[in-house]
């Protein structure tokens, strides 16, 4: 299949650079249509388009967005296998360890770091501002107990997946959600 239109193709080309060419890296569809200078509803319609040919598959309800291995080759380019990455997890024990809370305030760092270094509005951040000091909290007790970090995570998580619109925050999305995924 060949794309049929300049404007899928130059879409296809800037999600594939915008995402730097990882099918599992999310990209929100307006943005990236916000950076070719089309509309929201434009770009919901290309996006649409693309999804029925195959190249771009829907990842989340609120227009995040990524590129098949289709539309990697219908751009031409051949997709490097990569395989996925291992993050580190929570021990899953009742009681939060020491291990644990060391990767839980690095993982504090990153979120941090890469929501005031992102386009991040005001309302996202103030949420995440707020789960962020919830989260430290929880481990400021002699017994941090993982099911409230459990339920921190996921809504830090869920935060992210709205508007992840970068690498670093579809990474550290994945990152999350292995942290969630306590039975891995």
């Amino acid at each position: 299949m060949t794309i049929d239109t300049p404007e899928k193709d130059s879409f296809l080309q800037e999600l594939h650079r915008t995402s730097g060419g990882e099918a599992r890296t999310h990209v929100s569809m307006y943005k990236l249509g916000e950076s070719l200078g089309l509309t929201r509803s434009e770009a919901s319609a290309l996006s649409e388009d693309l999804i029925i040919d195959g190249y771009v598959e829907l990842q989340t309800l609120s227009g995040a967005i990524s590129i098949t291995q289709e539309g990697l080759a219908a751009i031409g380019i051949t997709a490097e296998v990569s395989p996925p990455q291992d993050f580190p997890q929570i021990s899953g024990e009742e009681i939060i360890t020491d291990n644990d809370s060391q990767l839980l305030n690095r993982v504090i760092d990153k979120v941090r770091h890469c929501t005031f270094s992102t386009d991040t509005d005001l309302a996202q951040l103030e949420e995440l501002l707020i789960d962020l000091k919830t989260l430290e909290i929880q481990l400021l007790s002699s017994r941090p107990k993982t099911t409230i970090v459990h339920a921190i995570l996921t809504s830090i998580k869920e935060e992210i997946r709205q508007h992840a619109a970068s690498d670093a925050l579809s990474n550290l999305e994945a990152e999350l959600e292995s942290l969630v995924n306590l039975n891995n």
